[in-house]
C-alpha cells in the first residue's frame, strides 16, 4: 500500500488532502474502470459502473 502512494503523482495527492476527498471515491472509480465484478469476475464496463458507482 505504502509504494502505491509513493508512485502517485505529488499534485495529485495533493489534491485529495486539500479537498479531504475520501480514498473510497478514485478506488470505486478505479475498480469500475477495470470491468470486473465484487468476485472479480468479468462483467462488462457498463456493469462494472453499476456495480462499483451505485
Amino acid at each position: 500500500m505504502k509504494g502505491t502512494f509513493g508512485t502517485l503523482n505529488g499534485e495529485l495527492l495533493r489534491f485529495i488532502l486539500v479537498n479531504n476527498i475520501p480514498l473510497e471515491k478514485p478506488i470505486r472509480y478505479s475498480l469500475s474502470a477495470r470491468g470486473y465484478d465484487k468476485e472479480m469476475k468479468w462483467v462488462g464496463f457498463n456493469n462494472a459502473k453499476e456495480i462499483w458507482l451505485k
